[in-house]
């Protein structure tokens, strides 16, 4: 039997069926449209930026409520709230050929508007967090108690740790806990604190330091929290503000200034001792020129008045020195909180306070001194006592306990550091990271080495340096231990790995920590120097010494080198003294009659003539070298500047003495000369006396002009009108000088000296 059924044609086959019955149209004309050179890519995949600065700008955006779209790798286009169309691209090319398109990049208007912005946004946040641990497992990883055998974490501060402390893993260890005791949860809540970011700026004459100091703190107590991670921010919620924030707020704020003073304290206090030096010296310059103006024009000394003031105003500002903490952010943080109770040995117990968020424990108060400790033992009546409360003598008796004891640790940072003032010790310790560099960059120059290139491993920063002259290296470490420990042979091990195979520089390692005695057998071993919290603390009393208190030492060498002078000075007077009374004494009525006489009398004239003549020109030496030794313009302070040492001045008194034996002797020479004779003699003979005295007279002066024990006051010392008096008499010598030779020659003609000679 067949089965007949019908077979249904394709469409295609019937549409040109229908199409051959139906006669064509002419159809119309199609116009070409010519592809786009931009490439295209499906819309299912999305276009990565390639620039960080364009993912920020575009979370910005997106924050701010604004559309945005990513047109390419470089560049995205975002309509704001208000309707404004903005493009930011980081293509210099893209950013020149588009004249609507903004450049992002470091230090651009466009960027420094996103970042003010985002700042400005992110002012006040509220973010709640999620739990992530197990309390008692957080307990049990990072509680621990100290090593059977040694302890000296819990006894005493600036200690070494020994290989096996827990401290060495960031765990925390608790002395006096009882054995096989469980930990028991007490309660669980939510915490609240607030998260606080300080800008720290600092100005002073060198420009403008930033640094950003984040602090977080309990709502309620004040107590300390650990900072936000970034970790915890991928679940965080947020959330709005409690009701009780003002209130939260200012004890956060009372507590941050509290912890913030001593940074502040410390930083100002390093910037005023490096502009010390050249603040001293504009001022006194400053002081001395009105001083000088005083001198000369004493009818202005109004308008001299006025401008010293207008100057020491400026002089002020330009050499202040300012510190400022700016609140820039605040964020209110929920955090899951435990409390766990630990027993002890004697019975009691101990609560500890593990962060469920973070996963970690948070550091107790020590109950004497209230400040926060990863180390820690407790006493038999339960009291939790840090390492530096324990080591006080009054607190032996009584287990290490000072509260047993009946002892006050009030030792607060901000209390020792209520003021700033010269550079202690205790100032360094309270410095922050970047003050902390800045330190030891300064304390390295103070040595004569300037920093070339420098990194940082974990809390290890190192530079390699190089000296002034360029012909030395030095590797320089500086770290520091926020748990007052000791530095150990693992620390000095650090610093000399990164030396150089090659050159292998010496090495110097700087820290506030005490050092260990297997960190010295290590420095010694491995020709690492150290600098540890003994030798800092007397590196630093020496230069803060010598910088604030140089114009003292400098007066006292000055005081020094005035007595010697003035010893020499003595010198100089007696001798010149000595040999003018020879010279006075010379003058007598002995005549010499006769040709021959006369020829005799002057060869023993001339015969003592020449020898004082040498010690004369000697003289002239030597009182050279007198005037030398003193600046001849008065010193930044009005003093005048003595620049021989007390060697100089004493071999200058001992060549005087020579130098005076051998004019005297010439006097004495010159005396036994007859005063008076024929042919001229008497008159060539008074010339040479005269030129003789005048110049004694002339060296005399000069001496005079000069007096060391009035160096505190320059025109006390310096007596101008004695130089006038020695240049006068040098004058008269010079004269005389010119009539004997005359004389002399005259001398010779008449008395045929020369036939006398023959």
């Amino acid at each position: 039997m067949k089965l007949l059924f019908w077979r249904r044609k394709p469409r295609a086959e019937a549409e040109s069926s229908v199409a051959t019955a139906v006669p064509a149209e002419p159809a119309a004309s199609i116009a070409m449209i010519e592809r786009s050179q931009i490439p295209t890519r499906p819309l299912a995949m999305p276009i990565e930026l390639r620039d960080a600065l364009l993912r920020f700008a575009l979370d910005c955006l997106v924050a701010g409520g604004a559309r945005v779209r990513v047109e390419a790798d470089d560049l995205i286009s975002a309509v704001l709230p208000d309707g404004t169309l903005v493009r930011y691209t980081t293509s210099l090319t893209r950013a020149r050929a588009e004249a609507d398109t903004e450049l992002l990049v470091q230090g651009g208007a466009a960027l420094a508007q996103l970042l003010d912005a985002c700042a400005a946004h992110a002012a006040v946040a509220s973010l709640r967090l999620e739990a992530h641990a197990e309390p008692l497992e957080i307990v049990r990883s990072q509680l621990a108690a100290p090593p059977a055998d040694c302890g000296a974490c819990v006894h005493g501060e600036h200690t070494e740790l020994c290989q096996s402390c827990p401290l060495r893993t960031n765990r925390m260890v608790l002395a006096g806990m009882a054995k096989h005791a469980a930990p028991r949860i007490a309660r669980q809540w939510m915490g609240r604190g607030v998260e606080l970011t300080y800008s720290i700026i600092s100005n002073d004459r060198h420009g403008r330091r930033d640094e950003q100091v984040r602090v977080a703190l309990e709502g309620e107590t004040g107590s300390h929290l650990p900072l936000l991670a970034p970790e915890l921010l991928a679940d965080a919620q947020a959330q709005n503000p409690p009701r009780s924030a003002a209130k939260e707020l200012n004890v956060a704020l009372t507590r941050a200034e509290r912890a913030l003073t001593p940074q502040l304290h410390a930083a100002g206090s390093l910037l005023r001792l490096l502009a010390e030096r050249e603040y001293r010296a504009r001022l006194d310059d400053i002081q001395t020129t009105s001083r000088r103006l005083l001198r000369e024009s004493p009818d202005e000394a109004p308008a001299i008045h006025e401008a010293l003031e207008r100057e020491l105003a400026r002089l002020g500002e330009v050499y202040a020195v300012e510190v400022d903490a700016r609140l820039t952010s605040t964020c209110f943080v929920e955090r899951p909180l435990a409390a766990v109770t630990i027993p002890t040995q004697a019975g009691t117990s101990v609560e500890l306070v593990a962060d469920l968020a973070a996963g970690i424990l948070l550091s107790p108060t020590c109950t004497a001194c209230r400040t926060d400790t990863r180390a820690a033992s407790i006493c038999a009546q339960g009291h939790l006592i840090c390492p530096a409360c324990r080591r006080h003598d009054d607190a032996d008796s009584h287990s290490g306990c000072p509260i047993c004891a009946g002892v006050s640790m009030a030792n607060s940072p901000s209390d020792v550091l209520s003021e700033p003032g010269a550079l202690t010790l205790a100032h360094v310790d309270a410095m922050s990271a970047a003050t902390w560099r800045l330190f030891v960059t300064w304390l390295l120059e103070q040595d004569g080495y300037r920093i070339e290139r420098g990194a940082t491993l974990d809390s290890l920063d190192y530079w390699l340096c190089r000296s002034v002259s360029g012909d030395e290296t030095l590797l320089a470490g500086a770290i520091r231990f926020a748990d007052r420990r000791c530095l150990s042979r693992e620390d000095v091990e650090r610093l000399a790995a990164q030396r150089a195979s090659q050159l292998a520089p010496p090495a110097l390692l700087i820290s506030t920590a005490s050092a260990g005695e297997s960190a010295r057998e290590a420095s010694q071993r491995l020709g690492v120097r150290l600098l540890d919290r003994t030798a800092l603390s007397e590196r630093l009393d020496g230069l803060v010494a010598r910088q604030l208190h140089e114009r003292e030492a400098a007066g006292r060498d000055q005081q020094t080198r005035a007595e010697a002078a003035a010893t020499t000075r003595s010198a100089l007077l007696s001798e010149l003294q000595h040999a003018e009374e020879a010279l006075a004494s010379a003058a007598n009525t002995r005549r010499a009659a006769g040709r021959s006489a006369v020829a005799s009398a002057a060869s023993t004239l001339m015969d003592a003539l020449v020898p004082a003549q040498r010690a004369l020109l000697a003289w002239e030496t030597l009182i050279h070298d007198w005037t030398a030794a003193f600046d001849e313009r008065e010193a930044r302070d009005g003093s005048l500047s003595l620049r021989a040492g007390e060697a100089a001045f004493a071999e200058m008194a001992g060549r005087a003495r020579h130098l005076g034996a051998a004019l005297a002797e010439a006097g004495e020479r010159v005396a036994e000369s007859p005063g008076v004779g024929d042919l001229g003699y008497t008159v060539w003979r008074r010339d040479v006396l005269e030129q003789l005295s005048a110049q004694c007279e002339a060296c005399r002066w000069r001496v005079l002009g000069i007096d060391p024990s009035q160096w505190r006051e320059f025109t006390a010392a310096h007596d101008a009108p004695a130089f006038e008096r020695a240049a006068a008499a040098a004058a008269t010598a010079l004269h005389a000088a010119t009539r004997a030779s005359r004389s002399y020659a005259e001398l010779a003609r008449r008395a045929r000296l020369e036939e006398s000679t023959a």
